[in-house]
C-alpha cells in the first residue's frame, strides 16, 4: 500500500527510480480518440479529472523510460464518490501505456472500484482497485493505489 506523492521504487538492474504523480484538474474533462484509443488529453470542461502518472521505473534491459497513465473524471462539486465496474467506464476511466509494447495505447477500465474523499486541505484521498484488459494481448493490468492527489495548479 502506498501513501503520499512522489513515491520512489528501485527496480533491480535499473539506475532510474520510478517517478509517480497524483494530480487532479478542476473544471476539466478527459478527451480521447475513442475509435483508435491512441490520443489522450485533459481539456477544459465540467468535471474533476484525476490522473495517476508513472514512468514505471524504466526498462531494466535497455534503461528506457515508458510513461503510463490512469485517469477518470467525476462531477464537479462532489466531496466524496465511489465508482464501480461500468461506472468507471462511464466516467471515462482509462489506462494508457506509452511504450514500445503490444498493449501501447489507451485501454478502458473494465472493472473494479474507485473511492475518493476530499480532505480538509483540498486534496483528495483516492483508493483504486481496478482492472484494464490489454486490447491486443488480452493481458490483465491490475491497478492498485491508495494515495493523495494534489491540485495540478500547485
Amino acid at each position: 500500500m502506498m501513501m503520499g506523492i512522489g513515491a520512489i521504487m528501485q527496480v533491480v538492474g535499473q539506475d532510474h527510480a520510478e517517478e509517480k504523480s497524483f494530480v487532479f484538474f478542476e473544471n476539466s474533462q478527459i478527451q480521447h480518440d475513442s475509435l483508435r484509443y491512441q490520443s489522450y488529453a485533459v481539456k477544459a470542461g465540467e468535471f474533476i479529472v484525476f490522473q495517476w502518472l508513472t514512468d514505471n521505473g524504466g526498462e531494466p534491459g535497455n534503461y528506457s523510460v515508458a510513461e503510463s497513465v490512469m485517469a477518470f473524471q467525476v462531477e464537479n462539486g462532489v466531496e466524496e464518490f465511489e465508482l464501480k465496474d461500468e461506472e468507471i467506464f462511464s466516467h471515462q476511466g482509462l489506462y494508457a501505456q506509452r511504450c514500445r509494447c503490444q498493449d501501447r495505447r489507451i485501454q478502458p477500465i473494465h472493472s473494479g472500484v474507485i473511492h475518493g474523499k476530499k480532505m480538509k486541505s483540498g486534496n483528495w484521498m483516492i483508493e483504486i482497485d481496478a482492472v484494464s484488459i490489454g486490447l491486443i494481448t488480452g493481458k490483465t493490468y491490475h491497478l492498485l493505489l491508495n494515495g493523495e492527489f494534489k491540485s495540478a495548479k500547485g
